[in-house]
């Protein structure tokens, strides 16, 4: 049995790791932590473990209270995720004569739909009530951020109140945003009128809700499987998140929503297969290994289906 072999490609490695599309946020939202064996341990914190007042009041050879944040001891490991794209050699050929290089443009290909794919599973497990240890709430279809006559701004700030770290950060799709900004109730606290007419900004909802960032999610994913009709759906649904994000990421000594275990960098490898068409095929693969981690669920609140 012959074993395909693949040749790591710095070039391809590094534009693939230089590509960016603004209309992912997972990067954003979790910040990437180093591990080194695909098998590591983290630390998980519970509010229900934490928050309790030990006695202060010591005497004057006595020995004060030691206290620290309680967590579970959590042991996880990170996943494989690869594609590969195929260019015949006699394409390539051909696009070299014209000064084009269908390596690199498959490797930003393979790049973006690879950047997708984790948007999408960030998405998932953000919109997923079971990440939250309770901490959300689904709006009715009377509560919708979209009725003039439902108190927007009251619902994500009464939300505020319940996350254990004060949040800092708000997450949603572009529809939910939009819903929440055009509300007249957030209009009013923004703009301090009626709230009959206009729309917050991105800023004004930093300000009234003390937030340091907002992160929009405009991307469109496609459920559907090969040959199937497409069915185009909101990668961030309809839903708002907030969440406490701690400024630097860590596994062990640092309480913080979530971030992404890494083993690695990504990597882009090619494999030239002289079986396969006219005069051969070049395979071009990404990988990388990771893991997404909830580090503290009580430090995130979930409102579904705002709009």
């Amino acid at each position: 049995m012959t074993t395909t072999q693949y040749i790591a490609d710095p070039m391809l490695t590094g534009i693939s790791l230089a590509y960016t599309n603004n209309q992912y946020i997972a990067d954003l939202i979790f910040k990437s932590v180093p591990v080194a064996t695909e098998s590591f341990k983290y630390k998980k914190y519970l509010k229900s473990m934490n928050l309790q007042l030990p006695e202060t009041l010591v005497g004057e050879t006595g020995e004060p209270n030691k206290v620290k944040f309680a967590h579970e001891k959590i042991t996880a490991s990170v996943d494989g995720h690869a594609l590969i794209d195929e260019v015949s050699e006699v394409s390539n050929k051909e696009a070299a004569a014209e000064n084009e290089n269908l390596m690199i443009s498959s490797t930003k290909f393979l790049t973006n739909v690879f950047l997708g794919a984790r948007e999408k599973r960030i998405a998932d497990l953000l919109q997923d009530t079971n990440t939250y240890s309770g901490n959300y709430q689904s709006l009715t279809s009377g509560q919708k951020f979209t009725n003039a006559n439902v108190d927007a701004f009251g619902i994500v700030d009464d939300a505020a109140q319940k996350v254990w770290f004060k949040p800092n950060v708000m997450i949603g799709g572009r529809a939910a945003i939009n819903a929440l900004r055009r509300n007249p109730y957030v209009v009013k606290a923004a703009n301090r009128n009626s709230g009959d007419s206009g729309k917050a900004t991105l800023q004004d909802l930093k300000d009234i809700f003390e937030l340091d960032n907002i992160f929009v999610g405009n991307s469109v994913a496609n459920l559907a499987k090969l040959g199937q009709t497409a069915n185009f759906v909101n990668t961030w649904g309809n839903d708002i998140i907030l969440a406490y994000i701690a400024p630097e990421a860590s596994l062990n000594n640092e309480i913080t929503f979530g971030v992404t275990a890494k083993l690695g960098q990504r990597e882009v490898s090619t494999f030239f297969n002289g079986r396969n068409g006219v005069r051969g095929v070049h395979e071009i693969k990404i990988a990388e290994q990771n893991k997404d981690i909830i580090v503290a669920p009580d430090c995130g609140y979930l409102i579904k289906g705002v709009c």
